[in-house]
Formats: C-alpha cells, sequence, structure tokens
C-alpha cells in the first residue's frame, strides 16, 4: 500500500473508544460533544485518504479490497461515534449525568476499599 496510506491501527481504534467513554466519565455534555467531534473530523479525513488511494488506477484489485475494508471499518467507527453522540448527549445530558449516579447501597461492606473491585466467589480484588 506504501506510506501514503493512513488506515487506522488497532491501537487507533482502541484510542477511539477510549476516548470517548473518558469523556463520559466527565459527565460535560461539552467535552464529550468535543471530543465526538475531533474524533468524528479525524475519521472523516481517514475515509477521505481511504477513497482516494482506493480509486488509484496503480492499485491492483486486492490492494483496492483492503482498502474497501479500512474504509468499512472507518465507516463503522462513524457509526459508533452518531450512537455515542444520540445516547449521551442527545437527550440533554441525562445519560451523562446517570453514569455518576450515587453507588448501590450494598456497594459499601466491611472490609471494601474505595477504588477496589471485587470478584465475588473468588476471593480476589483489582486495583
Amino acid at each position: 500500500m506504501g506510506a501514503a496510506t493512513s488506515t487506522p491501527s488497532i491501537p487507533l481504534i482502541r484510542s477511539l473508544f477510549l476516548k470517548v467513554m473518558a469523556a463520559a466519565r466527565t459527565s460535560s455534555a461539552s467535552i464529550v460533544g468535543d471530543v465526538i467531534a475531533t474524533q468524528r473530523l479525524h475519521l472523516l479525513h481517514e475515509l477521505r485518504n481511504l477513497e482516494r488511494l482506493r480509486r488509484d488506477p496503480t492499485h491492483d484489485v486486492v490492494v483496492k479490497l483492503l482498502l474497501a475494508a479500512a474504509a468499512r471499518h472507518v465507516t463503522a467507527d462513524l457509526s459508533f461515534l452518531d450512537d455515542t453522540e444520540a445516547a449521551l448527549i442527545g437527550d440533554s445530558g441525562a445519560a451523562l449525568a446517570s453514569l455518576h449516579a450515587p453507588a448501590r447501597a450494598d456497594a459499601s461492606r466491611e472490609g471494601d476499599v474505595p477504588g477496589r473491585l471485587r470478584f465475588p466467589g473468588r476471593g480476589e480484588e483489582a486495583a
């Protein structure tokens, strides 16, 4: 494909999800909106590059198929952003506010340490 290709890698895709989820944990519709807009702009740029490369007549059919597959992955990421935007800020921030709802009453048992996850039945904790 050459140095001109700019397809998203697995770490970038994970990064997309992590950035959006980290923004959601702030409970700020403004921050979530900014992160989604920035990521959408980046993905649209990637999609444009992939489509331009796909139309390049010097690439063989296999390369064009790989570029088409990469474009579909970017399109799926754009759909994820659309879904996230609708779910988190399409309701005037109600879903974001629910992310920081008070903890359940049974979450504070004797011996529990704040910030620790419990795995019932296993006797294990995670940091």
